[in-house]
């Protein structure tokens, strides 16, 4: 019933719009994976580090894995909050700044 109320929106992105929000979000998400990967496979050299020497091997694996795991994930969770943990529901343009 909220929604029927509420009035559309007559704003037509430009191309230039749509092309440059997807560029932007492409650079963020490339930018984003490259650093996960950089930092794994920094972390995998460690782990590499002790392949003679089983229960430190062991340990610098769950070390790596746990890293990993709760470091993309809060990351995730840190840039939620950060960039619309505090927006209100409102309406705005899509293909636009707030919509990037």
């Amino acid at each position: 019933a909220v929604a029927a109320s509420e009035p559309m929106l007559t704003h037509r992105a430009s191309n230039l719009a749509i092309w440059a929000t997807g560029f932007g979000q492409l650079i963020v998400y490339a930018a984003y994976w490259y650093a996960a990967l950089w930092l794994i496979n920094d972390g995998l050299d460690w782990v590499y580090d002790a392949l003679d020497d089983a229960p430190v091997l062991y340990m610098r694996c769950v070390v790596l894995s746990a890293g990993v795991f709760f470091g993309l994930s809060g990351f995730a969770i840190a840039a939620k909050w950060l960039l619309v943990g505090r927006w209100k529901a409102e309406t705005f343009p899509i293909w636009g700044w707030r919509y990037y």
